[in-house]
């Protein structure tokens, strides 16, 4: 049980680690349109690097990564326009 338990924490260390390093290299993708009162707006969403969508064949990097993204995308990564991304992250922004 103890050896479960040591296996068990390096590998949610190198989950936690793997998903920083690729969160670290993402950027925002346009996600769709929203339609509001005012006029229809382009949303965005934070996705990491390699689980894009853009990325394809990388579903499965897409999944694994997927309750860690949410988390990501509620506490940091959470803009939606590109009047609150800045220049560092503007991947499939408009130019």
């Amino acid at each position: 049980m103890k050896r479960f338990k040591k296996v068990a924490a390096v590998f949610l260390a190198l989950y936690l680690i793997s998903y920083l390093i690729l969160s670290s290299l993402g950027n925002y993708y346009i996600l769709g349109l929203a339609t509001s009162k005012d006029s229809p707006s382009i949303v965005y969403q934070w996705f990491p690097a390699g689980t894009g969508i853009s990325s394809g064949s990388r579903e499965f990097l897409f999944k694994l990564y997927k309750p860690l993204n949410l988390i990501d995308s509620k506490i940091w990564h959470n803009k939606t326009s590109i009047q609150q991304v800045g220049p560092d992250h503007q991947h499939g922004f408009p130019k």
